[in-house]
């Protein structure tokens, strides 16, 4: 019965077209003094429009349940992301964890840098099995270039 759950699960999460394909966020927050370094590069097409973006995100655990980011997007873009631990409780598989991610993001417009786009996003993650985790995201977003709000979700499940 577990199995088949596991198994729906990963097949509703496939399926998903959240804001970018098959991206979702853990909850997971780093420890203090802990840093890492991520880079990420993507292609998107939409009729004969199309855009390109590649990023590098240096982000480091400064306690308090918490971590920073500096995200470098290009083309001409800088983001300001980071999570906070709201919640955790220990199960037998592991722990489950609530954590409130944001961002901040500003762009290059002309001659100056303008606040792009803004964004909070509510993620969970619990243990289903030893080797198995469900993640699961809801948020809002809002760009201010354009004056768009969207509402965010994204599921995944992790092995």
């Amino acid at each position: 019965m577990r199995s088949a759950f596991v198994l729906s699960l990963a097949f509703v999460a496939c399926a998903a077209r959240a804001g970018r394909p098959l991206q979702a966020e853990d909850a997971a927050v780093m420890d203090p003094q802990t840093c890492e370094l991520e880079g990420a590069h993507g292609d998107w097409r939409l009729g004969e429009d199309g855009q390109r973006q590649t990023s590098l995100q240096w982000g480091c655990g400064i306690g308090w349940g918490s971590e920073v980011a500096l995200n470098a997007i290009r083309p001409r873009e800088l983001a300001l992301n980071g999570k906070t631990l709201l919640a955790s409780s220990s199960r037998s598989d592991g722990e489950a964890q609530l954590t409130l991610a944001w961002t901040l993001s500003h762009r290059h417009v002309e001659t100056a840098w303008r606040r792009s786009s803004a964004g909070l996003i509510l993620v969970g993650s619990v243990p289903l099995t030893r080797e198995l985790t469900l993640h699961a995201n809801l948020g809002h977003q809002r760009d201010e270039l354009l004056r768009r709000r969207s509402t965010t979700w994204a599921l995944a499940v992790e092995h």
